[in-house]
């Protein structure tokens, strides 16, 4: 499991997700209970190929492992959003968040968020994750806060 592991986190790096996913598929064959991290990588090569409903799938089973990873549930908002799942794209956003407030990634957090937020018609909220991505350096979030938030 391992080696098919290593290899397809490899073939990822090199932009190979075809080949990668179906290495981490045979990881996630071999031992599927220590496979958190095989998920992982696979989601984010389906989501990579455009495959958001595998991706979310993937990333699922990753935090069915390991409820704890603040990135997988990022990377599964992103996808929801992408599908138009906006509630459940804010709830995941909403729990990485709070499982790690000062993730990397958390100013293009709080702007997905802000979006998704806008779209369920949650202005305030909206403008307050606007604020907040501003406040983290996302430039795009800034614009449209000064341009849509009073």
């Amino acid at each position: 499991a391992s080696a098919y592991n290593n290899r397809g986190l490899e073939k990822m790096d090199s932009d190979d997700c075809q080949g990668a996913i179906a290495d981490l598929t045979k990881a996630i064959r071999i031992n599927s209970k220590n496979a958190d991290g095989a998920y992982g990588a696979r989601a984010f090569c389906r989501a990579q190929l455009k495959d958001y409903q595998g991706a979310i799938s993937d990333y699922s089973k990753a935090l069915e492992i390991d409820p704890d990873v603040a990135l997988w549930l990022f990377h599964r908002g992103i996808a929801k959003y992408i599908s138009g799942d906006r509630k459940g794209a804010i709830q995941d956003y909403t729990q990485g968040l709070t499982i790690d407030p000062t993730h990397d990634m958390s100013g293009t957090i709080y702007y997905f968020r802000a979006r998704s937020r806008g779209a369920e018609g949650d202005i305030q909220g909206a403008c307050l994750d606007l604020k907040k991505a501003a406040s983290l350096g996302k430039e795009d979030a800034a614009k449209l806060a000064k341009r849509n938030c009073r």
